[in-house]
């Protein structure tokens, strides 16, 4: 059994959308026209990542488990999988993002996410995928970025 991370990552982008709001007001009452604009695209290009990219494992069959790649029983590379390798985390990421606009700051929460997933979790499920699905995975790698 391989373990893929110390922290699941949904627990990973709690644990960030917490510290992103230590000693910061939150600031949604002053938002402006162009606030709630960018807020609604950020939202729902996550939202169209997250529900994409589960639409596209339940429609192969196969485990959305990130700490077990290894027992993943198809490669997805169609839908939101032919613009980013990783959806669902590029997905959070945006709420992250959106979390910091509605703060005011705390852009550094999201950021950590991302190179949490980008330098720890990733890697090693890559890796994983590698192994499973050999040359095919990296023909994908090669022709679709890690974020997109």
């Amino acid at each position: 059994m391989m373990k893929m991370s110390l922290l699941p990552p949904p627990l990973v982008a709690l644990l960030c959308a917490w510290l992103m709001q230590w000693g910061l007001p939150l600031g949604g009452e002053e938002w402006g026209r162009g606030s709630w604009l960018l807020a609604v695209l950020l939202w729902g290009l996550a939202v169209l990542l997250g529900v994409g990219a589960l639409l596209g494992f339940r429609r192969v069959g196969t485990t959305v488990d990130p700490h077990r790649p290894d027992r993943s029983s198809a490669l997805v590379i169609s839908g939101v999988y032919r613009y980013s390798r990783n959806p669902m985390y590029l997905g959070v990421l945006l709420l992250l993002l959106l979390w910091a606009l509605w703060l005011g700051g705390g852009w550094w929460g999201a950021m950590l996410f991302w190179l949490w997933m980008d330098r720890l979790q990733i890697p090693r499920e890559e890796q994983a995928l590698g192994r499973r699905f050999g040359a095919d995975y990296e023909r994908y790698c090669q022709q679709v970025r890690r974020w997109c």
